[in-house]
Formats: C-alpha cells, sequence, structure tokens
C-alpha cells in the first residue's frame, strides 16, 4: 500500500468513528443501523470476490430449508430482519462492493420486473407512515424479485449453473420420502411440538400441503425430462434408474397425501406434468406409462383395503374418492360443505376485488401495500386478523396495485413463459438437448408456483415467494445466454471443462 492510499485509509478510519460517534449520541438506533452498515461495508471490502459464491451458497441453503421446513425455517432471525432478508442483504452486498449490476439486465425481462416493481413502489411507500411494517410485508411480493436480478448477476460467471440439476438431483430422493415423515409428525404430534424461538405459534416443523405439492410437481417435472441423466455413465446408469422407480412409487403416495389436503397443490402438480408432455412428448412418452401404471397401482391398493385416514383439520380422508372429490371442487359444486363453502368464499372475495377495481374507484391505484384486505373487504375469518390476503397472489395484486400494477404483472410473466418457449425452440433446433430440458423444467416449475399462488396465500411470504422469484431468475438466465454460447457450450453433463467455457463464454459474449 502506498503513502497516499495509507492517508486516504486512515483518514476515512477517523471520519468514519466520528461519524458513528455522533450518530450514536444522536440516536442510538440510527447509530447501531450505521454501525452494522459500516461492518458489513468493510467485510464486503475483503472478501468481495467471493462475495458473490457466498450469496449462491446461502441462497441454496435457503432454498433447501424453505422447501424442507416452510414458514418455520423462515422463522429463523431476529424481526424484523429473518434468515431470507439476510441472504438478500448478503446478495445487495456483493452487488455494492463486487458490481455486476449491469450484467443483471442482460435479460429484457429484468426491465419488465423494474417497471412493475417500480409501479408497486409508489403504492406501498405511501402508505409505509400508516401501516409501518404491514406495507413492508405486504411488499415482499416484489420486493423479493431481487433476488431474480442476483441471480442474474452473479449466477452465470459462478459456473455453477449446469451444476444445478446434479445438486437438485441429490435432494429429490431426501424430499420424497421427508414428506410423508413430516405429515406423520405434524399429523400426530403437531400440538406438543415446540414453537420457533421467538415466536407464540410457530412450530419448529410446519407442514403445508399446498407448498409441498409445488415442489413435487418441480420433481415430477425433473424426473421425467431426465435430467440428472444426462451424461451419466452408462455402468452407473441402471442402478440409479432402478432407484429412480423407487422415487416415482414414493412420490405418488406423496402426491395423495398432499392432494387430498390442498386441491390447488394438486392441480399444480398436474399442470407441471402437462406442461412436459405437451412439450417433450417423446421424452415423457418413455416415462409417464410406467408411472401411470404405477399410480394405479397405488389407487388399487387404497381401494382393496378401504385405506380412509382423517387428515388434518378438515376432516378429509386419504383416499381415490376424496382426491376425486377435491378435483371436481375446482370446476364446481361437489355436495361437501367444507370445500364448497370455501370455494364460494373466495369466489365472492374475487368477485368484490373486481367490482371495486376493474369496474370500480381503486382501478388506477388499487387500496395500497399495507392495508388488511380482509378487514377492508369484510372477508376476515380470524379472530387475530391475520388474514391479509384473498388465496390468490395475482388478485391481490389487483387489488393493492390496481389495475396497472395488475397487467404489468401478467405481462412480465407473459413474456417469461414465451421466452422460455422460445429459448427451448431455438435449442431443440441448435440439438442442445440440456439447455432445452432445463427450459422445460423451469417453465414447468413456474407454472406450478402460478397454479398455486391462485389459490393460497404462497407468493406473498418467503417459503413460496423468494423461491418463485429464484426460479424466475434461473429463467431469466437461460433466455438471456447468448445465442452463440447455446453453439459452444453443448452441455451434456456437469462436467467441469463444460463448467469453464460456459463461464468463459458468457463473460465475453
Amino acid at each position: 500500500m502506498n503513502a497516499s492510499r495509507s492517508y486516504r485509509v486512515g483518514a476515512l478510519s477517523i471520519g468514519s468513528t466520528i461519524a458513528l460517534g455522533a450518530a450514536i449520541a444522536w440516536n442510538p438506533w440510527v447509530g447501531t443501523v450505521a454501525t452494522a452498515a459500516l461492518l458489513a461495508i468493510t467485510l464486503g471490502a475483503s472478501f468481495a470476490r467471493r462475495l458473490p459464491k457466498i450469496f449462491l451458497g446461502g441462497l441454496g441453503v435457503l432454498l433447501v430449508g424453505y422447501a424442507f421446513f416452510g414458514r418455520s425455517f423462515a422463522y429463523l432471525g431476529v424481526a424484523p430482519v429473518f434468515v431470507g432478508e439476510l441472504v438478500l442483504l448478503l446478495g445487495l452486498l456483493a452487488v455494492l462492493v463486487n458490481g455486476g449490476l449491469a450484467a443483471a439486465f442482460r435479460s429484457p425481462l429484468s426491465w419488465m420486473f423494474v417497471a412493475f416493481a417500480g409501479w408497486c413502489a409508489t403504492r406501498t411507500l405511501p402508505y409505509f407512515g400508516t401501516y409501518g411494517m404491514d406495507a413492508l410485508r405486504d411488499a415482499v411480493i416484489w420486493g423479493y424479485g431481487l433476488f431474480a436480478l442476483l441471480l442474474v448477476a452473479f449466477l452465470p460467471r459462478s459456473g455453477w449453473l449446469t451444476r444445478i440439476p446434479a445438486w437438485y438431483g441429490r435432494l429429490v430422493p431426501w424430499f420424497v420420502i421427508w414428506v410423508p415423515i413430516a405429515w406423520m409428525i405434524f399429523h400426530f404430534i403437531g400440538e406438543s411440538l415446540p414453537m420457533v424461538p421467538g415466536t407464540a405459534d410457530v412450530p419448529v416443523l410446519n407442514f403445508k400441503p399446498g407448498d409441498m405439492a409445488v415442489h413435487l410437481a418441480g420433481i415430477a417435472a425433473f424426473l421425467v425430462l431426465g435430467l440428472h441423466h444426462l451424461g451419466e455413465r452408462s455402468e452407473r446408469g441402471g442402478g440409479r434408474r432402478a432407484l429412480e422407480w423407487v422415487v416415482w412409487a414414493i412420490w405418488l403416495t406423496d402426491f395423495m397425501i398432499v392432494a387430498v389436503m390442498n386441491r390447488g397443490g394438486a392441480l399444480a402438480s398436474i399442470a407441471a406434468l402437462a406442461t412436459v408432455m405437451l412439450l417433450r412428448p417423446a421424452v415423457a412418452g418413455r416415462k409417464m406409462p410406467i408411472v401411470a401404471g404405477l399410480a394405479v397401482f397405488l389407487i388399487l391398493g387404497f381401494s382393496v383395503v378401504n385405506t380412509s385416514w382423517e387428515i388434518g383439520d378438515r376432516n378429509r380422508d386419504l383416499s381415490p374418492d376424496q382426491l376425486i372429490t377435491n378435483l371436481k371442487s375446482i370446476g364446481g359444486s361437489t355436495g361437501d360443505d367444507a370445500l364448497d363453502g370455501s370455494r364460494q368464499w373466495r369466489l365472492a372475495w374475487w368477485d368484490r376485488i373486481m367490482n371495486y377495481t376493474v369496474h370500480g374507484e381503486y382501478f388506477w391505484t388499487g387500496k395500497g401495500f399495507g392495508v388488511n384486505l380482509a378487514d377492508a373487504d369484510g372477508f376476515q375469518v380470524t379472530d387475530d386478523h391475520s388474514l391479509r390476503s384473498p388465496h390468490n397472489a395475482h388478485l391481490m395484486l389487483l387489488a393493492r396495485a390496481g389495475v396497472p400494477g395488475a397487467v404489468l404483472w401478467l405481462l412480465l410473466q407473459a413474456g417469461f413463459a414465451v421466452g422460455l418457449i422460445h429459448a427451448y425452440m431455438r435449442a431443440r433446433r441448435a440439438g442442445l438437448e440440456w439447455w432445452a430440458r432445463m427450459a422445460v423444467w423451469v417453465l414447468a416449475y413456474w407454472l406450478a408456483f402460478m397454479v398455486n399462488g391462485s389459490f393460497d396465500v404462497f407468493l406473498e411470504g418467503p417459503p413460496g415467494g423468494i423461491w418463485f422469484w429464484s426460479i424466475l431468475g434461473l429463467g431469466f438466465v437461460i433466455i438471456a445466454m447468448p445465442f452463440e454460447l447455446r453453439f459452444e457450450a453443448r452441455i451434456e453433463s456437469p462436467r467441469p471443462a463444460r463448467r469453464t467455457m460456459t463461464q468463459a463464454a458468457y463473460d465475453h459474449a
């Protein structure tokens, strides 16, 4: 370090110390935040080159925790900064000290997100003074979109893009085994489980069937596409394929459990598999007959032994009849008071939102982020007023951000779907099988999130919202990859040499 630089560092240190002392004397909270910020920047400067990978690794751990433990994992931390916000702050720090923000806008979809988030910000900031943290909590549905931009900025250059299927494939068996275990724990001893420290009503294990169903949908699409088999050695392929059918058998049992508890989750899984079959009929055709055979065998097994177990708090049975009733309830009356009553309640609320936005006084502005929609619209059903959203993320955005916000949201999602289909078609024509299957997998996973988000409060919280925007970020990367790279990096397996070539080609594109 030369003399002039030493003087600058010394002067900066002295000036920062004086400023922090003044801040603490003026307001202890401001001083604490400033101290934490300065410490974060100092550490970030020391590990600047490693921060992007640290962020990506932290995000990976975060997504696994949300998938397995859901809401329980989301409450790790100290309010109002929980584990999800900590990882987001780490990513923002990586951008601050390491750059890369320009790379986040390689994709035109990033600009579409900025337009959507910008409008939603105008419907959030004016209400912060009135509703405080409630406004920020409602705004996470668009605020977590920063995860997508950070993935576009860091993932291509990390060399980790092609490792994603291998990592995901290793988690698949553990997840399908975990689903029935988690359900049994939550169902039989859920009331005696301890609470997450710092909370009064969040048990250490929270089983939410809709969330589980979405990840089962992603797993089903992943297995049908055979992403985990691309490039694997022939001598190991047989054993792995035998294990795959065991996984499928467990997956079908998982599907029965979550589908009888949550009709939106059941529809999400069906939609994901339908997407794969539509875009890759040849690939799906080789596996779906066996999967269908396993499904028929499982259903017959339930029918023969007349299995009917009471599930959850709505007296639903784990039986084929209950599954069929749930699916029928999506489109019409079933004679089941609980299912039909829930459906009518939601439709009435959704109709009211349409009336005061599309046809009413909140057309341009919506009611804003912060107001409790259940209270304001007259559909509150909880004593503690904890219900805030109408069990439909798309209509929630319409209610809070008005028609302009809803249109920008729909344009972003439509652009994402069209972009992935276009990327898939170009990859197929170029003979890039890995890219083609990745595009279909991300599209199917995204559709499962969209479907479940149409029936549940899912995208509005960290377990669903951060996963959703991370899937979009991965899709942004696939769509934005330079077409020339797709010819150079004919990735068939996640080998180190290929990863290095991919990273270098992206950097020079």
